[in-house]
């Protein structure tokens, strides 16, 4: 297990490379539904890297893991735009960069937001333990309504789920974007898991994954 107290000095690189470990994690549940339970734990890594920064520095961070993430779920924009659109290597290439800059937007707020508020240092609270997700579901939100002629420049975490339809029944009631709640929520708990060495998060959130497929189960009747 990662020794909390030490990952406090963790460096620039190490930093870095944790943000890009969420970006890979993020990458691999998109493309491959075998491994769609690492959704359940991509972003254990970036809060790692966010813990004790300072808010710019939480910037690059952010941006690192959406850039990351974004080059890997979208360098199909590349071959399509340029095979199936007609456009140059050059425009694709432009269209990539944009799709994936605005791709990015939730990550990069989202960590600012995060060290901004200092979250990591506060003493853990059901408010905070709730706000961590709900950050994350509201910045999807508005990305999704910026990129909303262009939804593949979202990034809509319920989506990932789509193979599993008992994980998924619950849209009817929150939505994509409570699935987005939930994951990160997820994520949030098993990270406290790791900071406190407290298991009871990690049966939490195993309880609130579980609790989900029962209710899919009952729906799906």
């Amino acid at each position: 297990m990662i020794n909390i107290k030490s990952a406090s000095t963790f460096n620039t690189p190490q930093r870095l490379a944790l943000a890009l470990l969420s970006a890979l994690l993020i990458g691999l549940a998109y493309h491959f539904p075998a491994v769609v339970a690492l959704t359940w734990v991509a972003f254990i890594p970036l809060l790692l890297a966010l813990q004790d920064v300072k808010p710019l520095r939480a910037i690059y961070l952010g941006l690192a893991a959406g850039v990351g993430a974004g080059l890997f779920i979208q360098a199909w924009i590349v071959p399509s735009a340029n095979v199936f659109m007609g456009q140059s290597v050059v425009l694709s290439v432009m269209t990539l960069v944009a799709a994936t800059t605005l791709f990015a937007l939730p990550f990069v707020l989202f960590a600012f937001i995060y060290a901004r508020l200092g979250i990591y240092s506060k003493k853990i609270s059901l408010l905070n333990i709730l706000l961590v997700p709900a950050i994350w579901a509201a910045l999807a939100y508005l990305n999704a309504l910026s990129a909303s002629t262009f939804p593949w420049f979202a990034l809509n975490l319920g989506n990932f789920l789509f193979n599993l339809p008992e994980l998924i029944q619950l849209a009817t009631v929150i939505g994509v974007f409570g699935f987005s709640f939930l994951i990160v929520g997820v994520n949030y708990l098993f990270f406290l898991a790791i900071k406190t060495k407290n298991f009871d998060y990690f049966y939490i959130g195993t309880l609130i994954i579980i609790t989900q497929y029962l209710v899919g189960l009952f729906i799906m009747e």
